[in-house]
């Protein structure tokens, strides 16, 4: 019908800040905690000899 100028890099644009809004949810979602589980399971298993402070 119409032929838009830029149309094609509208789409590539979009793709890709969809694309990044997907990704940056899943890392924020899932692999920001899994770090932290991992990191806290690491400190614990240095720290196996040590009394584990009072939590309160």
């Amino acid at each position: 019908m119409w032929e838009v100028r830029g149309a094609e890099t509208r789409q590539a644009l979009g793709i890709a800040v969809v694309g990044g809004l997907i990704f940056s949810e899943l890392l924020t979602l899932f692999i920001t905690p899994a770090f932290f589980v991992s990191m806290e399971r690491l400190v614990a298993w240095t720290r196996r000899g040590e009394p584990t402070p009072a939590t309160g």
